[in-house]
């Protein structure tokens, strides 16, 4: 659903999964961490960032003790680096870059598009933070049009758009 641009059902999918998970399963369950590292990505792509980096943590901590795959490694570290490059923690993102390089370097395929999100998220990295400051980026965003009452709809109001100089592809 993510992928065909349909944030809102990928979220409500995967909160009703995680019940389920919590209700049938350990709560250390594989399938609660990947759904976690899932709704990780919906809240990052939704200019939640911080909401992300908490569920890329909490699906981290089950799925680091048992042993992702490859891709589930390389993806959820993606994600986090991301989401911490978005709240401004750059020194805890560097780390998780550096662990999904060294998982992607290992591999003789391609992991679709990951090899290029982990050069985006280098290149960030190495900019100048004084050009990717919260402020800056608050000050880059268009200011949504003016609705009844002031409150946007779920899922209704403008994604919000980062300085240029702080984009990732």
């Amino acid at each position: 659903l993510l992928r065909r641009g349909d944030s809102e059902g990928a979220e409500e999918h995967l909160e009703r999964a995680i019940a389920i998970y919590e209700n049938a399963l350990p709560l250390d369950h594989p399938n609660r961490g990947g759904a976690l590292v899932q709704l990780g990505e919906v809240r990052l792509r939704q200019g939640r960032p911080g909401d992300a980096v908490a569920l890329f943590e909490e699906g981290l901590a089950i799925l680091d003790p048992i042993g992702e795959s490859v891709e589930e490694l390389v993806v959820s570290r993606l994600g986090l680096a991301e989401a911490l490059l978005a709240t401004d923690r750059p020194d805890e993102a560097a780390g998780y870059l550096a662990e999904a390089r060294a998982a992607i370097e290992g591999l003789p395929v391609e992991l679709s598009g990951q090899r290029e999100r982990l050069e985006a998220l280098e290149a960030r990295l190495r900019q100048p933070q004084s050009d990717c400051t919260p402020n800056r980026i608050a000050l880059s965003r268009p200011q949504p049009p003016a609705r009844e009452g002031g409150v946007w709809p779920r899922g209704a109001a403008p994604a919000p758009s980062l300085h240029p100089l702080c984009r990732v592809a």
